[in-house]
């Protein structure tokens, strides 16, 4: 069973790659890359998310990785077998909305950009894209118009992206 496919008493956990970055990689300062990312960790981990940093690879990067679990929303386990694109994109944004929120939440001394990549096709995601109850519907439509080609499934890989402006 690979770690994409392990579950809880709550149901199956589903895994975010949260990737804290600069917005420019010329004028990136890593004492606010660090101090954004132990922000959005700490935030994360007293809301019950389970964070682990993953290792790059890269000597000296200046960007941040970690796995982040949460479990899938209810019902969705069902749905990628018996439903199409929007429907499928609507479960990882409802997954992924309290997880964004809570980026957001986390950084209001630093201006951050985020975008979620799936299957490495990526849309952008702005707070006021979360507030709405239909937040998931129109992010699923939004990214299923830029990105008709994409066909998610249960291993899709899920990215969040949070790019980090210097200002």
């Amino acid at each position: 069973m690979t770690d994409s496919q392990r579950s809880t008493a709550d149901g199956p956990v589903f895994e975010i790659l949260l990737n804290v970055e600069p917005e420019d990689e010329q004028e990136s300062n890593p004492v606010v890359i660090g101090e954004v990312g132990r922000n959005i960790v700490s935030g994360l981990r007293q809301d019950g998310y389970a964070v682990e940093p993953v290792y790059s690879g890269q000597k000296g990067a200046l960007e941040l990785l970690f796995m982040v679990g949460t479990v899938l929303q209810s019902g969705a386990v069902e749905a990628w077998t018996h439903i199409d694109a929007i429907a499928a994109l609507c479960t990882i944004f409802e997954t992924a909305k309290p997880l964004l929120l809570r980026v957001f939440k986390s950084q209001e001394k630093h201006p951050i950009k985020i975008s979620v990549v799936i299957d490495g096709a990526a849309v952008s995601v702005e707070a006021a894209d979360l507030q709405d109850a239909e937040a998931a519907l129109v992010l699923a439509q939004r990214f299923h118009s830029a990105h008709p080609a994409v066909k998610v499934t249960p291993k899709s890989q899920v990215k969040a992206k949070v790019r980090v402006s210097k200002k």
